[in-house]
């Protein structure tokens, strides 16, 4: 269940965790990292009945517009500088 109210609280913020930044993939937002250069975001992919993946990963959205398979290193993880992708 998402939670709105956390949802927006989030939205505000200009400094997020990982931890915050996946419960917004979860929701469906696109999130990114203020020291990237290279990847204007990543996103949550979520199997359906047709899909050939049967489990939810996530895949970075590179300025070429090429998507890959996105893993996280432990950078990501650790520091506070996510926030929602704004095209």
């Amino acid at each position: 269940m998402v939670n709105q109210e956390l949802i927006a609280q989030l939205k505000s913020s200009q400094s997020l965790t990982f931890s915050d930044a996946l419960y917004l993939l979860r929701a469906g937002e696109n999130v990114c990292r203020a020291s990237w250069s290279d990847i204007k975001y990543i996103a949550l992919q979520k199997p359906d009945e047709k899909s050939k993946m049967k489990r939810a990963y996530l895949y970075a959205v590179p300025k070429d517009g090429q998507a890959y398979p996105y893993s996280l290193s432990n950078t990501d993880l650790f520091l506070s500088d996510w926030s929602i992708y704004k095209a």
